[in-house]
């Protein structure tokens, strides 16, 4: 199908740098799609109308350097048409053209492999297949028109690279499968409430960044549930002790007790937490008895007359800090280049937003994942900490207008910041789920 031509389209968009780039196939110099029945009168007429169209620059340029519309184009007319002409020669060759289709169609068809093998990687992060994440690769897969059987031997090549076993297809039913939470945020079973955290905080991001392809949306709300249902598990004592039985008894996998688990070992735990408790009491009753300097009563150490004067003077200042901290409601992660290419486009300043809470200023106001804050309030985004600071200096209630990039255009957007003292998203860490920063 052949793209029609507008001269001032063709300026005006930008789509005239195509036929400089030389990263650009011959095909989209000339304004055509790979893979298109075109005929040769087609690629003769794309031609010739884009090249007309930079003779005509060249001419105006020459004629007065200083004019406006060519100003930028001028210098790069000859450039563009001997590029114009060299994609021609190529094309309208049938031996050249039936040679460069056979080269693109390799090129494809690796890149299309590549993208499937690093969603073989990210399913098979656990070292484990199970039926569920066969299904998700074998859909990835007719989603990239790669054949079935195809797929399945890059799946079982990758298998045999990390030495795991190829499930059989009936082995087990999708409803006797069970989630294995340590192996899923790959720690012992002897971790630490701030070793199951940092785990889930490091997998939430990785399983973010692949969210920002929207081909894997269904497979990344999967698996941050299951993130989000180990963490809810594991960090509660009593659902975690639940858990490890359950993985013992029915399941066969054995888990090493933690220390403070430990029977032999709690009362000492106990006995020592409580002789500390006792000392420091007694070191800060004493302490201040003798700053008083007067007679000393364990039972007024802290009389009502002074807690109510403290109150006074610091919770007032305290509360209007935290009304005065501003809060968006949405996450996110610096840009760099391999991120600012996804997205098409060359922001290496500002930040990518990644998530959006639900019923928060932000989600009122349209902001949206994969949108890049640029502008907040008059002032340029450098980085993620550049926009918590300023996010945070903006009193609640204000209303600041926001400039992100989206789809490669520039939107604009009026937010009303809201305190963040009293927000959930802010109060139960479990709950916040945090790429990089949030505001």
């Amino acid at each position: 199908m052949i793209n029609p031509f507008d001269p001032d389209t063709y300026f005006s968009t930008g789509e005239w740098k195509t036929a400089v780039d030389s990263s650009k196939t011959h095909y989209e110099r000339i304004g055509l799609y790979f893979g298109d029945t075109v005929s040769a009168s087609d690629i003769q007429k794309s031609f010739q109308q884009r090249y007309d169209w930079w003779r005509e620059v060249n001419k105006r340029y020459n004629f007065n350097p200083a004019n406006t519309k060519t100003k930028e184009t001028g210098p790069a007319s000859k450039d563009a048409m001997e590029k114009l002409q060299e994609s021609y020669a190529l094309l309208s060759n049938s031996v050249k053209k039936a040679a460069y289709d056979k080269q693109l169609q390799e090129e494809e068809g690796k890149k299309i492999q590549d993208e499937f093998l690093k969603m073989v990687d990210v399913v098979l992060m656990d070292k484990v297949l199970t039926q569920e994440g066969r299904r998700i690769l074998l859909n990835c897969a007719d989603s990239l028109k790669i054949e079935r059987s195809t797929a399945l031997e890059i799946i079982s090549n990758e298998l045999q690279k990390m030495g795991i076993a190829i499930p059989s297809v009936r082995s087990t039913p999708l409803r006797k499968i069970f989630s294995n939470y340590y192996k899923i945020l790959e720690i012992p079973h002897t971790a630490t409430n701030a070793e199951i955290e940092e785990a889930y905080e490091k997998h939430f991001v990785l399983w973010s960044r692949v969210a920002l392809n929207p081909k894997y949306k269904e497979i990344v709300r999967h698996r941050k549930k299951l993130l989000q249902d180990a963490l809810y598990t594991l960090l509660d004592q009593e659902r975690r002790k639940e858990y490890d039985q359950k993985l013992k008894v029915d399941y066969g996998v054995t888990v090493a007790e933690p220390p403070w688990q430990k029977k032999n070992f709690r009362p000492i735990l106990i006995g020592t937490i409580g002789i500390g408790c006792i000392v420091l009491a007694l070191a800060a009753t004493i302490s201040i008895g003798l700053h008083r300097k007067k007679t000393f009563y364990p039972a007024h150490a802290l009389p009502k007359r002074v807690f109510r004067e403290r109150s006074e003077k610091v919770l007032p200042d305290e509360r209007e800090f935290m009304a005065g901290q501003g809060w968006l409601g949405i996450a996110f992660q610096e840009m760099d280049p391999v991120l600012a290419e996804a997205f098409h486009v060359s922001v290496m300043e500002g930040v990518l937003i990644n998530d959006v809470e639900e019923d928060s200023p932000a989600k009122k106001a349209g902001f949206q994942c994969g949108d890049i804050v640029i502008y907040y309030d008059g002032k340029s985004v450098r980085h993620t900490n550049h926009l918590s600071h300023i996010v945070e200096q903006s009193p609640a209630g204000k209303t600041v207008t926001v400039i992100v990039m989206r789809d490669g255009k520039e939107k604009q957007l009026s937010i009303t910041v809201r305190g963040k003292g009293g927000d959930p998203f802010h109060q139960n860490r479990s709950q916040c789920h945090m790429t990089g920063n949030s505001g």
